[in-house]
């Protein structure tokens, strides 16, 4: 019989980031560019996604969410 799959929770994911030193959080600024927690602003055309995770609640559709990790021109791995 298979084995069922381990599904990882955001704050599981987040902390993996965290342990690999990639807790760069970007936030969405007033004028429509990212903000790193370094303070370091991006445009959009900036960033490119290379992973995403997508988390569903159990029994509310509401509760659903993605995590997107970006990475900057210099190799800089962020998350928003």
């Amino acid at each position: 019989m298979e084995q069922p799959i381990a599904m990882n929770t955001l704050s599981q994911i987040l902390e993996k980031l965290r342990l690999k030193g990639k807790d760069n959080e970007l936030k969405m600024t007033d004028h429509g560019k990212m903000q790193s927690q370094l303070g370091k602003i991006y445009k959009p055309e900036d960033l490119t996604i290379v992973k995403t995770y997508r988390f569903e609640g159990d029994s509310d559709p509401a509760d659903n969410s993605v995590l997107y990790l970006v990475e900057d021109q210099e190799k800089t791995i962020g998350y928003i």
